[in-house]
């Protein structure tokens, strides 16, 4: 069965999303698991209700079990580097500070992010060891 991701796209984004893109799609059903899939169109009309553009995507790797009107968490690649400095996102304060082994601060300036992950352009090395913030 051919499944059509229909994602929806907030306004201050949809200019970096064309058809062709990869995705990366979770799923609350499937937990730990990361499928990919395709941009394969977006509609210029924009949702005057909920201020967003839809975009349509495939599978290129598909669930061996899924269902109509499942909720997904997609997250389109709208650019890349060969090398980069990455972190988990709930290791960054403020979206700028992070905390040091040894318990000191450092400033730290970032580049693309998710959800989960940010990646950190200036202010450390891949040999700087962190602590997770206390919520």
């Amino acid at each position: 069965m051919f499944f059509v991701l229909e994602l929806n796209i907030d306004e201050n984004d949809i200019l970096k999303v064309k058809p062709g893109q990869q995705v990366f799609i979770r799923m609350d059903s499937y937990k730990n698991e990361v499928f990919e899939g395709e941009i394969t169109s977006v509609d210029p009309i924009m949702n005057e209700r909920t201020r967003t553009f839809t975009a349509n995507a495939i599978f290129k790797t598909q669930p061996q079990v899924l269902f109509p009107n499942l909720s997904v968490e997609a997250n389109i690649l709208i650019s890349s580097q060969e090398k980069a400095l990455t972190i988990p996102r709930n290791y960054l304060l403020n979206d700028s500070l992070v905390t040091l082994s040894d318990g000191s601060k450092r400033n730290v300036q970032t580049g693309l992010m998710d959800y989960n992950i940010v990646e950190i352009t200036q202010g450390l090395t891949d040999n700087d060891q962190l602590l997770l913030p206390k919520q």
